[in-house]
């Protein structure tokens, strides 16, 4: 027995305390180390597949700049070019052909004789809306030239014009012996300044616009709005804006009623090449008559 214990107190203690380890303390201790190796291994790699797709899309971000400039650059050369006549081949698909009636209001002017010039040169013809602005010799020119004169106003005052339907009418009838006394021609067309949709009248006289457009066809009259507006009297100032104003417009329609002023120059300088588009594009241009389109307006007083 004493031999037995001497053998027991020479046994290490790390020795006896292996006895008391459990699975689990055993597995760490053996593969411990391996599985924080294996861990530093994946978060390394984690780190370096974030830095890659960092830097993929960085040279993603440096292409885009030079994509977004291609695709900028090219409608603003598009935009400082001067138009040509390509573009408008595509405004007349659909309809193609039809008939133009270029109105021009409130001339005659000093321009007015050019115009009529370019007009004959095409054998084209249009409707003149006079006003009384003192160049009567051409009111002759306009007529021997076969074109149609109408009445538009002859003070162009709206604060006369629609005093009253007695202002009105006394205005008109001006006008229409002006055009008797230098064509000859007691004209039954017309146009209201500002058209028969005009709100100023409101300022003057509330509803006249209403009584007037019954009135003026009680009387034989017959009175014309537009449906294409050449916006030479609004913000169209150059002969290109007026060119592609009126030909975008014709273009939807086979009957157009263009309005336009033959006081402007840039205006005339648009009509040859407007005669020129419709003429490739099977258009005619015709002087109005009582039976053409009016295009009537709503009547807004």
């Amino acid at each position: 027995m004493e031999e037995r214990e001497e053998i027991r107190k020479d046994v290490p203690v790390t020795a006896r305390r292996r006895r008391y380890r459990s699975k689990s303390q055993r597995f760490w201790k053996r593969y411990g180390p391996t599985i924080q190796f294996l861990l530093i291994c994946a978060v390394l790699l984690a780190v370096v597949i974030f830095v890659a797709v960092k830097l993929v899309s960085a040279a993603a971000e440096n292409f885009r700049p030079e994509e977004t400039t291609v695709a900028t650059e090219t409608p603003t050369e598009k935009e400082t070019e001067p138009p040509t006549e390509e573009p408008t081949e595509n405004l007349a698909d659909q309809p193609v052909g039809g008939v133009i009636y270029l109105t021009f209001d409130d001339g005659p002017g000093p321009q007015t004789p050019r115009l009529l010039e370019i007009l004959d040169k095409y054998g084209a013809k249009a409707t003149f809306f006079v006003v009384n602005t003192g160049f009567a010799s051409t009111i002759t020119q306009i007529a021997d030239a076969g074109h149609a004169l109408a009445m538009h106003t002859a003070t162009h005052d709206f604060a006369k014009v629609y005093a009253s339907e007695e202002a009105y009418f006394e205005d008109l009838h001006k006008i229409e012996s002006v055009i008797e006394q230098y064509s000859g021609q007691t004209p039954k067309l017309l146009r209201f300044p500002g058209g028969s949709s005009n709100k100023v009248s409101r300022s003057y006289n509330k509803g006249i616009m209403t009584r007037l457009t019954q009135m003026v066809e009680e009387q034989g009259y017959t009175y014309f709005d537009w449906n294409v507006d050449s916006d030479d009297a609004g913000s169209s100032r150059t002969a290109e804006e007026v060119y592609f104003n009126v030909i975008r417009g014709c273009s939807k329609r086979e009957a157009s009623v263009v309005l336009m002023h033959d006081i402007h120059s840039y205006t005339i300088d648009a009509v040859e090449g407007i005669l020129i588009w419709g003429l490739h594009h099977g258009y005619t241009f015709e002087a109005l008559t009582s039976d053409s389109p009016t295009c009537h307006h709503g009547v807004n007083n």
